[in-house]
């Protein structure tokens, strides 16, 4: 009994010293462990440290030598910083680098790679838009900022240049010796010969100038036209011919209007009327017959003037001394009018109720919904559609906004204002039309008419 006890008890202490062993065993691969980390980390944090030494080392002599304007000493030196670390803050140093030894392709390259790498940080845009800036591609300053903004990126910097580019211009070398209002950013020309031709906002021709009477592309794909004075036709936007007209024996088209809602005021043997897209009489004779707007046009008789519908059935409450029309035939594009019935013009609206109390001297039609300009007292100012002034008059001549621009005539040069009545282009034309949606404008210099193109 005894012995089996101290079996038992031989068998516990054995139980014990082997749990005492695993317990010292564990702890003795967990120091170690600790310790292989510990060295590990070490080694790591050391060749970081080496690193970083390394790298702040090549960064303190490329601005050293930099700074000496040895730059292709620095270079060799950022070339090696950049290898171990091609940070964003980096590539910009380097590009500034670029930029003052003179390696405009190597800074663009430079550049392309910041904006390629970090679309969404302005940094690259920045560096891009000041090379441009500053060589005068004001063009391709807006296409930077363009771009930018569609990738919802912007600066202080952009901004800046923005403001600064919104009202530079660029001549587009587009020349002729008359030219109409742009509408739906086209517009109607002539040339030194008296030819029609037609020309798209940015210069580029859409029709050459080689008919004798054109109307104007306003609601159609086609318009009338002649090249001979007794032929006429439609044509399409190509120059192509969708519908000739047989005219009858005898009879002579002196003059074409607008052709709009299907409808073309027409001079025949001395008299307007409305003919068809084959040149058909469809109703009227007058003495002036202009271009139909949401179902009216203006037309004169011995009577006076008045508005018709587009049956020829006079629609107006009243007759009157004058309705002023646009370039285009249009007596209103904005449901406003103006007209005249003793000495003076006022504003009406469609159903011919007078717009506000003023009463003007001169009136230009509005073409958009913007302000229009009105003359009071000698000098010309601007009203609202509600006919109050928000320009005082002050200028000696003037064409109603578009496009947020008002050409004014300032001591006999013509320049434009914004809608504030800043001068924004410098007055320094003979003439001057209206902006396009797209930014373009005639200005007249001498004696021949030249497009100019806002940096947008």
């Amino acid at each position: 009994m005894k012995k089996k006890k101290n079996i038992e008890n031989e068998t516990e202490n054995v139980q014990e010293n082997s749990n005492a062993n695993n317990k010292r065993n564990r702890l003795l691969i967990a120091l170690g462990v600790v310790v292989m980390f510990a060295i590990s980390w070490y080694y790591l944090f050391n060749e970081s440290a080496k690193k970083e030494k390394q790298y702040n080392q090549y960064i303190e002599y490329a601005h050293y030598f930099e700074d000496k304007q040895l730059y292709k000493r620095a270079n060799a030196y950022y070339t090696a910083a950049k290898e171990m670390n091609n940070s964003l803050d980096l590539q910009c140093e380097i590009a500034d680098m670029y930029y003052a030894w003179g390696k405009y392709y190597a800074y663009e390259d430079m550049v392309e790679e910041i904006i390629d790498n970090h679309k969404y940080s302005n940094k690259g845009y920045d560096l891009l838009l000041k090379y441009y800036y500053s060589d005068g591609n004001y063009s391709d300053c807006m296409s930077v900022i363009n771009t930018a903004k569609s990738r919802k990126v912007t600066s202080e910097y952009m901004t800046k240049v923005e403001n600064e580019l919104k009202y530079k211009f660029e001549y587009a070398y587009s020349s002729y010796v008359e030219v109409d209002e742009f509408y739906n950013n086209m517009c109607r020309v002539t040339d030194k010969d008296g030819k029609y031709g037609i020309v798209y906002s940015d210069g580029t021709v859409m029709l050459s100038c080689v008919y004798m009477q054109l109307s104007p592309y306003i609601d159609s794909d086609s318009t009338p036209m002649t090249t001979d004075g007794n032929k006429y036709w439609f044509i399409d936007k190509t120059g192509e011919a969708v519908d000739v007209a047989e005219l009858p024996e005898g009879t002579q088209i002196e003059e074409i209007g607008t052709y709009s809602e299907g409808l073309l005021p027409t001079k025949i043997n001395g008299k307007y009327c409305y003919t068809n897209s084959s040149f058909v009489k469809q109703f009227g004779e007058y003495e002036e017959a202009y271009a139909f707007n949401n179902g009216k046009a203006m037309v004169k008789d011995e009577t006076g003037y008045y508005l018709i519908d587009n049956k020829g059935k006079k629609c107006s409450k009243n007759v009157y001394k004058e309705i002023k029309t646009d370039e285009l035939g249009y007596a209103s594009r904005s449901g406003i009018y103006a007209v005249k019935k003793n000495d003076t013009f006022y504003l009406m609206d469609n159903n011919e109720n007078k717009i506000g109390s003023d009463e003007y001297e001169d009136v230009r039609l509005m073409s958009q919904d913007e302000y229009l300009a009105v003359m009071k007292d000698g000098k010309w100012g601007f009203a609202d559609a509600k006919g109050k002034m928000v320009i005082k008059p002050q200028f000696v001549d003037a064409g109603s906004f578009s496009n947020g621009l008002a050409a004014v005539n300032i001591d006999g040069k013509w320049g434009y204002i914004d809608k504030n009545g800043k001068v924004v282009i410098e007055q320094q034309f003979d003439g001057a039309k209206n902006f396009s949606s797209s930014g373009s404008a005639y200005v007249l210099a001498g004696d021949s008419w030249q497009l100019i193109k806002l940096y947008r």
